[in-house]
């Protein structure tokens, strides 16, 4: 595929057409492990010591965490339902 362009052409070994979806999939997928993995653990941490326990800080950081999941999940769900469908 040749692209030329503001950006000039398409260097040699780069097919713009494609498709990195399951690169982009691993590396969200990747964060989510980490984001997640970093918030149970600061929780349990949290929990397990003596003293206060949580503060409104960890409330806040679990509603993050938990919003951004239902987020993906709604998102992937969309993506599936409109697969197949001609726009235009």
């Amino acid at each position: 595929m040749s692209n030329s362009g503001a950006w000039g052409p398409t260097p040699p070994g780069v097919n713009l057409a494609e498709n990195q979806n399951m690169d982009i999939i691993g590396s969200v997928v990747a964060i989510m492990v980490v984001g997640i993995t970093s918030v149970v653990l600061r929780m349990f941490t949290r929990l397990m010591k003596t003293g206060p326990g949580l503060a409104i800080d960890d409330y806040f950081i679990l509603f993050a965490a938990v919003g951004a999941r239902l987020r993906g999940q709604k998102k992937t769900r969309t993506n599936r339902e409109t697969r197949g469908t001609r726009r235009g």
